[in-house]
């Protein structure tokens, strides 16, 4: 069985985003943030999901780099999930993901890195000189075993104990990341961004702002 999770909070496009990771999983486990988020959102998702939805976790936490990625681990405790796919509200996978995460199922490896396409805009125009953000893979989909933890998270998405460079999938499939897609959403976004990103990061990692702003 291939589970779906995503925390929702505010994320115009987030509807879209969620529409498509029900179209690779069976069952949905969902955060909603309850600090920050639109309580709009968190009463269409039943509506968007369907019968595949089976857990809202309406989280009264506020944000921490990885504490509200524990929070959803732990809902899959009392699951038989086989694969988990987890993505972020302002993303969404390749369709080649399906096949691949078939041939991910049958290997002996446990987690899947997945890099990004290039940044799409509502005006076509090209950001960050065409290249992906983020710029490295990150670990969207893995195999779920019973007592894993995001204790001793450093970052992208990666958990700390089940990884090995032996036992890690490169994905063929991308992600398509929509958060700076409108030029209006790029100094917010940034702006969150201070909060959990390193010091400059357009600037040492593309040798560029991204449209004038930098964390």
């Amino acid at each position: 069985m291939i589970v779906g999770q995503i925390s929702l909070c505010r994320f115009p496009l987030w509807e879209m985003c969620l529409k498509e990771l029900c179209k690779h999983c069976d069952e949905l486990y969902l955060r909603f943030d309850n600090v920050n988020g639109d309580k709009e959102i968190l009463n269409r998702i039943p509506m968007v999901c369907g019968t595949k939805l089976k857990d809202i976790l309406v989280s009264n936490k506020t944000f921490h780099k990885w504490h509200w990625r524990e929070e959803m681990l732990r809902q899959l405790d009392n699951t038989k999930c086989d694969i988990v796919i987890s993505i972020d509200e302002d993303e969404i996978l390749d369709k080649s993901i399906d096949l691949e995460i078939k041939e991910f199922q049958k290997s002996n490896k446990n987690h899947m890195w997945v890099s990004y396409n290039s940044m799409p805009t509502e005006d076509g125009k090209s950001i960050l000189n065409g290249l992906s953000y983020p710029k490295f893979p990150h670990v969207k989909v893995y195999k779920w075993y019973p007592n894993m933890t995001y204790d001793g998270y450093h970052g992208n998405c990666l958990i700390p104990k089940i990884h090995n460079n032996n036992n890690r999938w490169i994905a063929k499939s991308k992600i398509t990341h929509y958060c700076f897609y409108k030029n209006e959403w790029i100094k917010n976004k940034i702006e969150n961004m201070k909060t959990y990103s390193v010091k400059n990061y357009f600037k040492t990692y593309y040798g560029t702002t991204l449209c004038g702003y930098d964390t």
